[in-house]
């Protein structure tokens, strides 16, 4: 079931009650005491200076576990195989184009089969005239909102990993 990372869920960044993809690639609260903005990302980045460093004193394993577990999760739940799309929310079907994230953090790779995917659905479903909307739909604000440019450079330099380069440049362009 969906949630049960051991990772306090209700401390993530969470929409309708459901924890945010993004969220578990890229935050946690309170992982290892080493405050906010940790869980995926933060946990590898502190795993490789333990390693570098050589600190005998951290529990790197309990980190390895975690990282593991939540890799697990979003790939279990955070992946929408009808969509072909990773998802705003675990066991969701709404789109964000901060998933474009994942590749440029080092959470996957562009030219993975799932980010490859979910580029290609992106770019279909919330995109107009080159222009990329983070998502669709009201959350909270009254009106529609707009396309959010920092998600143009997401989508380019995902399109520019992946060998789209032409592609790229159209959609850098266009900001």
């Amino acid at each position: 079931r969906a949630g049960e990372v051991g990772i306090d869920l209700e401390r993530l960044g969470k929409i309708r009650n459901r924890a945010r993809v993004v969220s578990l690639v890229l935050v946690d609260a309170a992982a290892a005491d080493i405050g906010p903005g940790v869980v995926r990302v933060g946990l590898d980045r502190h795993i490789k200076l333990i390693e570098k460093y050589r600190w005998a004193s951290a529990p790197v394993n309990l980190f390895r576990q975690t990282t593991e577990r939540v890799r697990n999760e979003v790939e279990a739940f955070g992946y929408n195989e009808e969509l072909g799309s990773y998802t705003r929310a675990l066991n969701g079907d709404h789109l964000d184009a901060s998933a474009l994230t994942f590749s440029l953090v080092g959470y996957t790779k562009s030219s993975s089969s799932r980010m490859h995917s979910t580029i290609e659905c992106l770019e279909k479903h919330l995109s107009k005239n080159n222009m990329v909307f983070r998502y669709r739909g009201r959350d909270g604000i009254e009106e529609d909102e707009g396309c959010f440019g920092i998600c143009n450079f997401w989508l380019s330099e995902n399109l520019a990993r992946s060998g789209r380069i032409e592609r790229a440049i159209e959609i850098f362009e266009a900001t």
